[in-house]
């Protein structure tokens, strides 16, 4: 789907890529940034937010645990002028543990990674027996607030089409943090090449936002806009927001960021809509 004035392979203009399916959805408040319509929970809602809609690509990534080799970069030089070793480090989505394992060769001690994939973490636990690798059950982060230092996803948000999802998982993210703590994310962004132009424009009607695509096998992924991270990361700092150009697992070259933001102290954490 295209906007009126637009060619067939013109992207949107950034900041108006998440589209509302019906009036009623128009009608909800969004989070700044452009993440598209989100729920706000009614006063006593849940315990916790659900995270179910993460782990709706459980069985796709189990396929992919043997077979698959992340190649998203993770920029350790800057995480660590940021994070004492000695503290606490999340990695959230650590599928088999390649980014953790950088850690703990670089000196830091005290890591914890969770993945609803079971079979990469089954891998991790076999390649890295030392990490504490857990299975992510997917409802909220199953910890204490301000447990951890240091949060990181790197190439998660790119797992999640949907904007509550994401919310709700940076929510969280920022909840475990300590004041003064820091999120480290690093994705994938908007590519404007004809080939993920069509992709984009064939997923648009789908799933209501432009980024978001399927892979053969079943996979759905999502690229995103600067605008789109800042609003979803609004209740931090930010610190760090770099452009960079990655590999993806398939070997294709991809736009994407490394974002790093610094909880406040005494700051609240982000909640959905806020």
């Amino acid at each position: 789907m295209s906007y009126p004035g637009q060619s067939r392979l013109t992207r949107p203009p950034p900041g108006d890529y998440a589209r509302p399916r019906s009036a009623s959805a128009r009608s909800r408040k969004t989070v700044p940034g452009s993440l598209g319509p989100v729920r706000l929970p009614a006063a006593g809602e849940g315990e916790g937010p659900d995270l179910s809609p993460i782990s709706d690509q459980e069985r796709y990534w189990d396929r992919m645990a043997r077979e698959k080799e992340f190649s998203t970069p993770f920029q350790l030089d800057l995480f660590a002028r940021y994070v004492d070793r000695e503290t606490p480090v999340l990695e959230v989505g650590c599928g088999y543990g390649r980014v953790l394992e950088e850690l703990h060769r670089a000196g830091f001690r005290s890591l914890v990674g969770l993945d609803f994939s079971k079979k990469m973490i089954d891998r991790g636990r076999k390649l890295f027996p030392h990490l504490d690798l857990r299975r992510s059950e997917g409802d909220g982060l199953p910890f204490p607030e301000g447990t951890f230092q240091a949060v990181i996803l790197v190439a998660v948000l790119t797992c999640i089409a949907d904007s509550q999802a994401q919310v709700d998982l940076v929510s969280e993210a920022v909840r475990v943090l300590r004041d003064g703590g820091v999120l480290f994310l690093s994705d994938f962004m908007i590519n404007e090449d004809p080939r993920n132009i069509r992709r984009y424009e064939e997923y648009w009607d789908k799933y209501g936002v432009y980024g978001v695509f399927e892979l053969p096998g079943g996979g759905v992924l999502r690229h995103h806009t600067r605008d789109h991270i800042l609003g979803l990361t609004e209740a931090l700092q930010p610190l760090v927001f770099e452009r960079a150009v990655y590999t993806t697992m398939n070997g294709n070259r991809s736009k994407g960021f490394y974002y790093l933001g610094r909880k406040g102290l005494g700051q609240a954490p982000l909640t959905p809509g806020g």
